[in-house]
């Protein structure tokens, strides 16, 4: 609960109404998460997009693991030790004796806690922290019965957090939704002469926020205080967003983030997010090169989901292009790693670190895959 999502929305507005919190001291512990929420059917999870892609990614029961297991057996590193009780002792005859580790998972699978897990208690699913791929909430939604229960909230620890949210029948994928009660949004671009004004119905800018919840300063720093927040009160984000007809928002990419190619502003997560919508894809990052020709170039660095067909290069830009992604918008370089990406506090891939990795690897004429460690 040190962090501002966590304590606000989960904290405290649940335990106000009343609601039963439970607790697990590792959320990235995905055996003991799906295990939970299979064990006490929780109506109600606040997460961030990794964790549900890992749910998509974990075996839909504790039998199809242990299978997994006896696959993955030329894997093992030998020095280090099996985590979970069950498995562990499994890994251990695995190690000496595959027909003894076979005899034990076959009598053990015969309990019901092997059974295919139940995680259709879910009402409502709020995720927020980045982006939620489309594929990754299309997976999770086979996960719930069917039910598209997750919606994505949008904000930032100024926002004290939420400043948008989607619920009910707002609850349109592929965007934010619309401002919290009593909040103020406007998208706001610049003319020639750099004078702000309120950007056209789907014409991108940078998201400003006025409310209750919005900040006054930050604490002894007045200079950064006067570069984030206005006279009259707006937090400007540094979030780049436009507005539909029917006044829905619609996440573009941190300013910071934009590819400029050829002079054009090209947003990762748009590329990012047509490459999740391919089943096989586990995970992907687009990052943004220096190129001579061309400004800035953008490489997509993807892992694809265990036990699927082999992927090309050409064949991800067929489909890329399929999903729209042609022109400027089309990858110049697509490249494959097995290991998970980079990841900030094992949450959130860490686009920045593996962006410096690339660029460094371009200037020693290194030519590579990206990172795969997680950062711990």
């Amino acid at each position: 609960f040190s962090h501002i999502f966590g304590m606000t929305t989960l904290m405290i507005a649940l335990m106000h109404n009343g609601s039963e919190l439970v607790m697990l001291p590792d959320p990235r512990d995905t055996m003991e998460v799906m295990h939970t929420i299979d064990h006490t059917k929780p109506t109600v999870h606040l997460t961030v997009p990794k964790l549900l892609q890992s749910a998509n990614e974990f075996p839909k029961t504790l039998g199809a693991g242990i299978r997994k297991i006896f696959n993955d057996r030329a894997k093992f590193d030998h020095d280090k030790p099996l985590e979970g009780t069950l498995v562990q002792k499994i890994g251990e005859h695995l190690r000496r004796d595959l027909g003894t580790a076979k005899k034990i998972a076959g009598a053990v699978m015969a309990y019901p806690w092997f059974r295919p897990m139940d995680l259709t208690s879910f009402k409502t699913i709020i995720t927020g922290s980045e982006a939620l791929p489309p594929g990754v909430r299309r997976d999770f939604k086979d996960l719930t019965g069917g039910e598209d229960v997750v919606s994505e909230g949008y904000g930032m620890t100024e926002g004290c957090p939420l400043t948008c949210n989607l619920s009910g029948d707002f609850n349109v994928a592929g965007t934010i939704g619309m401002p919290l009660p009593g909040t103020e949004i406007k998208i706001v671009t610049y003319d020639n002469e750099g004078q702000e004004k309120i950007a056209e119905i789907g014409e991108p800018g940078e998201i400003f926020v006025r409310g209750p919840q919005v900040m006054k300063q930050y604490y002894n720093n007045p200079k950064e205080t006067a570069a984030t927040m206005t006279g009259d009160g707006w937090l400007k984000t540094g979030d780049i967003a436009y507005m539909d007809e029917r006044r829905f928002l619609h996440y573009v990419d941190r300013n910071k983030r934009m590819i400029k190619v050829n002079g054009f502003q090209v947003s990762p997560i748009s590329i990012e997010n047509a490459i999740s919508l391919h089943p096989d894809v586990a995970e992907c990052v687009v990052i943004g090169l220096p190129d001579a020709r061309s400004g800035q170039a953008a490489k997509a660095i993807i892992r694809m989901k265990e036990e699927t067909a082999p992927m090309t290069e050409e064949k991800m830009r067929a489909f890329l292009a399929e999903n729209h992604i042609t022109g400027l918008k089309m990858p110049k370089y697509i490249s494959f790693v097995t290991e998970p990406l980079l990841k900030v506090n094992n949450i959130k891939v860490d686009w920045k670190r593996i962006q410096e990795a690339e660029i460094a690897k371009l200037n020693n004429n290194n030519p590579g895959p990206a990172p795969g460690p997680q950062i711990h």
